[in-house]
């Protein structure tokens, strides 16, 4: 029996790396930047359950899944929004980072729920609404980053005016 660490990784989210982290392409796909910032957080310790549950993603959970809970969730966000309709959970799912498997669910009445990595996450088509948002956020960003280069830029013009007026007095005995 091979050890643990000599496992071949197994690529679940089908991206080549150490582990399963929040790649470049992954924080690029339309699938995260869509999802609500505290949406964000939940699937950020969604995916650390998932590494956990794993090995570092040298086991093949394709049978049992692996469980994902409020209680692991840290804080990021109340039951309600973990749990609901459109919570959190349900939300991941929807944009294809994970599957709930409701056969992988035990047989005992309220036993947690089973989640498998997916790879759908990737060809991810956000709705008009989801849009919309986006193009909102990334309109206030560019807003936001004009106003600092500007605000920088009159910070700027005015140290340059200030030590103009300051260049006069230098090498100057002062009498008092």
């Amino acid at each position: 029996m091979t050890r643990l660490r000599d496992r071949p990784k197994l690529y679940s989210f089908g991206l080549r790396g150490p582990g399963v982290y929040l790649t470049d392409e992954l924080l690029a796909s339309m699938a995260y930047r869509t999802l609500p910032a505290n949406h964000r957080l939940v699937l950020i310790r969604a995916i650390r359950a998932y590494e956990k549950a794993s090995a570092g993603d040298r086991e093949d959970l394709s049978n049992v899944g692996f469980i994902f809970t409020y209680s692991m969730c840290g804080g990021d966000c109340d039951p309600k929004s973990f749990y609901g309709k459109n919570g959190a959970r349900a939300n991941i799912c929807k944009h294809g980072f994970f599957t709930l498997e409701p056969k992988l669910k035990g047989l005992i009445p309220g036993a947690p729920d089973r989640f498998l990595t997916s790879r759908e996450w990737q060809d991810y088509l956000p709705t008009a609404r989801e849009l919309a948002c986006l193009k909102r956020r990334e309109r206030n960003k560019t807003r936001y980053l004009e106003r600092g280069r500007k605000r920088r830029g009159r910070f700027l013009g005015e140290m340059k005016s200030i030590g103009k007026n300051h260049t006069d007095t230098i090498g100057k005995k002062h009498t008092h």
